[in-house]
């Protein structure tokens, strides 16, 4: 069974976000911020995630699977057991940085799904939320306490710009403060 079938099979067919490939023509464009020059995206060369595409919501409804255990939010179907969503989720890197001499301060652990927040942000993301980016200027945060999903894609490099990471933690906040309101 080919990757793109097996994920078809047991992932994003489940999930009922099964985007046809190729993903021809639906490739956003991208700008590297400094130089303000397109950048050019040759499909025959795949990299980060594998040349995978997928649209926003697909995206969402996977990223969602951290959030509630497993389980599609819009589809209901269970893609991990808990157990193994709670593996993904643990951090497997801070003790192991404290058993060297003089380690460097971090308020981030590192699971199998991402960054770990090990102390609380002024936005709200709350400790033990998962977040990671891609280059693009691409960023997602999952808080499985609260339940919630955050996510944006800006395609604008380099990664960090403040031009993609300030409004997707404004964005975040707003997401986080509302569900705290409830």
């Amino acid at each position: 069974m080919k990757f793109e079938e097996f994920i078809s099979a047991h992932i994003t067919g489940p999930l009922g976000v099964c985007d046809p490939l190729p993903q021809t023509g639906i490739f956003a464009g991208n700008s590297v911020q400094w130089i303000g020059v397109p950048v050019a995206h040759p499909v025959s060369e795949p990299s980060g995630g594998a040349g995978g595409v997928a649209s926003m919501r697909a995206f969402l409804e996977v990223a969602s699977l951290l959030a509630n255990g497993g389980v599609g939010v819009t589809s209901g179907a269970r893609i991990l057991n808990a157990v193994s969503i709670q593996e993904m989720l643990r951090d497997e890197l801070s003790s192991t940085r404290l058993s060297y001499p003089n380690p460097l301060p971090s308020a981030a652990g590192t699971t199998i799904a991402g960054e770990m927040n090990l102390e609380p942000l002024s936005n709200g993301r709350a400790t033990g939320a998962v977040t990671w980016g891609g280059a693009n200027g691409q960023y997602w945060s999952v808080d499985p306490a609260s339940g919630t999903v955050c996510v944006s894609a800006a395609q604008v490099m380099p990664f960090l710009h403040p031009h993609t990471l300030e409004p997707f933690l404004e964005c975040e906040k707003a997401i986080l403060d509302s569900v705290r309101a409830e």
